[in-house]
């Protein structure tokens, strides 16, 4: 994809107010920009345009707002198809041949696909993401008598040379002091930089800390660290520690992974705390690390929020590896309010076996992670893999309202070396679609090399729209070995509310859900899993809002009626499918106007068993389930 600088003039947006209650947030002239998509909006003063900064297969606009606004979006080609995500939301736009449009009455984190991208996500294609914030409340001004201009130490701020032993020495100088060090807009090249205790970083809006390109830059500080680890930026034993604002932190992974493309000598993180207490990372974006973007090690009460963390989808020889936060044995845990697209796992809470001698093994415990929205090549939520400690446990946690745009698993739990997983609630999820590598399941559970009990897990409320390729699985090659004198197993695994295509699942046998509990040599005990209803029905509105499909009569012999409604007029595909997903036969494919219609389908006497009707609009899609008898 074509790419282009940000030339001078465009430095107009740097805090440009629409209204008081609107502002464009600035972009510096040496950041990338996107040149497929022109974005404008419009709180009552007329449009203004937004700068579309650029990474690999992303690019994003950033703004607060007070009040409604309309948001226009332009690209080179007609919009035949589209997605605005999360569907829950009910965004249905204006579509005017290259151009859509729409109101967006609150602050949101959106992701916008469109043509390919919405139809079948395939990768390559850029998506978009709308980063609509509430203001800042009470942001920190270079005059206040507890805040350190960095530009107080000659540092440049354009990136053109490497800026780290100069901020280094700003923190160096306040160690132990309750002192906010300011960045205020401008590109500062960096390689590796320690916070000190009891200090704050604040990137203000159109700030970036950019990640060095040459790999030699990102060197030990003092003797502090892991001499394997590498970020942009973190701690060390350091305690109550904050990165806060509108800035960025930028790892410049593209240009690290393109020197190393099969190995890991490039391996360098955005944000890493190690052995701290009290880390808050709040209102940033992390974006294009060569690996993980957020890893604290080993820190207690840690509030990860309102943070967007945006990745590289691409596979740079056999390396992915772009995850979005790892939580390595950590306790007391919140991470709120978050947007993550990343190539490879989304959430990760782990405890891996390294470093042992200084942050030893220990129980992980006391995490929420809260109003989430998922894209990712790999697993939205993953447990594991590395759960390492005999005798240890990771225990209560709850993952509660998450929106999971695109995920090979929804939630993954993987047990290794000697942990116990327990009491663990996931809670209010909406899955949209599975599929992309080689899982493709909501839920994937496994017990394999040396993993211990998964127990005490509750799923309530989960709602996907549609069928997973492979279903869900809970399996294992160390299920029914012995440890400490109990079998390893699962116990009470619990559904209450789980819905797939608007269907409630309601046993193992459920054939939308296709659960899978068998591993080559162990299978997983049938009585450890248990079903409700719960409260609440999930109905397809729910992820496509004004359309409705149905069939009648449902169980059918010979042929059933198709009734479906579409509130505009759009191109329309009805398709039949088996439980795996592939057409067997095409109803429907044309442009039809809006209102209610039918079509019949007719099929042998020799066919019977459970198939899918699904409706594919260019603005939602729904999913039914149909049994020929």
């Amino acid at each position: 994809m074509l790419k282009i600088l940000f030339s001078i003039f465009l430095c107009t947006f740097i805090m440009q107010p629409l209204l008081s209650q609107t502002v464009i947030y600035p972009v510096m002239p040496e950041v990338e920009l996107n040149p497929d998509f022109v974005v404008r909006i419009n709180d009552g003063s007329g449009y203004k345009t937004i700068p579309v900064q650029d990474i690999v297969d992303v690019c994003f606009v950033h703004f607060s707002m007070t009040s409604s606004v309309n948001i226009e979006i332009t690209v080179n080609e007609d919009i035949d198809t589209w997605k605005i995500a999360p569907e829950v939301l009910g965004i249905i736009p204006e579509i005017n041949g290259h151009t859509m449009t729409f109101t967006l009455n609150n602050p949101e984190k959106l992701i916008v696909l469109i043509n390919d991208g919405a139809g079948n996500h395939t990768l390559g294609l850029d998506g978009l993401c709308i980063l609509a914030e509430e203001p800042e409340s009470n942001p920190p001004k270079p005059s206040d008598p507890n805040v350190v201009n960095i530009m107080d130490y000659n540092v440049d701020s354009t990136g053109n040379s490497l800026a780290t032993s100069l901020i280094q020495q700003a923190f160096n100088d306040y160690n132990g002091e309750d002192k906010i060090i300011y960045f205020p807009p401008g590109v500062y090249k960096t390689g590796m930089l320690h916070i000190r205790s009891n200090q704050s970083v604040y990137l203000a809006p159109g700030a970036v800390l950019m990640g060095s390109s040459n790999i030699s830059d990102y060197q030990q500080i003092g003797g502090e660290g892991s001499k394997n680890e590498k970020y942009v930026i973190g701690s060390w034993k350091s305690d109550n520690v904050k990165i806060f604002g509108r800035g960025i932190v930028n790892g410049n992974g593209t240009a690290l992974r393109l020197q190393d493309p099969e190995g890991s000598d490039f391996k360098t993180h955005n944000i890493q705390f190690q052995g701290s207490t009290g880390v808050t990372i709040e209102g940033i974006i992390s974006l294009n690390p060569s690996s993980w973007n957020i890893e604290p090690i080993f820190c207690d009460n840690l509030i990860i929020r309102n943070t967007k963390v945006m990745s590289d989808l691409r596979y740079y020889g056999n390396r992915l590896n772009t995850d979005g936060i790892d939580l390595n044995k950590c306790r007391h845990v919140v991470v709120e309010d978050c947007l993550i697209w990343s190539g490879d796992d989304a959430i990760t809470p782990k405890q891996d076996n390294t470093y042992n001698s200084v942050f030893p093994l220990r129980n992980v415990n006391d995490h929420l992670y809260k109003n989430i929205t998922v894209y990712t090549r790999k697993a939205a939520i993953k447990i594991g893999s590395e759960t390492y400690g005999p005798g240890k446990e990771f225990y209560d946690m709850t993952f509660q309202n998450f929106n999971i745009i695109y995920a090979d698993r929804a939630i993954n739990i993987w047990s290794e070396f000697g942990a116990i997983i327990n009491y663990i609630t996931f809670k209010d999820f909406n899955i949209e679609t599975i599929g992309s590598e080689y899982k493709q399941s909501h839920i994937y559970c496994t017990i394999d090399n040396e993993g211990n009990s998964i127990k005490n897990i509750n799923f309530i409320n989960i709602h996907a729209k549609e069928p997973a390729p492979l279903g869900s699985s809970f399996i294992g090659d160390n299920l029914n070995s012995i440890i400490n004198n109990k079998k390893v197993q699962y116990y009470n695994i619990h559904f209450s509310n789980y819905t797939i295509a608007g269907e409630t699942v309601l046993s193992l046998e459920d054939t939308l859900a296709n659960f899978n509990l068998d591993d080559d040599a162990q299978s997983a005990d049938p009585s450890a899993f248990s079903f409700d209803p719960g409260s609440a029905t999930a109905v397809n509105h729910k992820f496509a809002p004004g359309n409705f499909l149905k069939a009648y009569p449902n169980p059918f012999k010979n042929k059933c009626t198709i009734s479906f409604q579409i509130n505009r007029d759009e191109h329309v595909r009805i398709a039949i499918r088996n439980l795996e997903g592939k057409v067997i036969e095409t109803l429907v494919d044309e442009k039809m106007e809006r209102g209610l219609h039918s079509v019949e389908w007719r099929i042998g006497s020799d066919f019977s068993g459970v198939y899918l009707v699904s409706l594919t609009t260019g603005s939602s899609m729904a999913t039914y389930k149909l049994l020929k008898l």
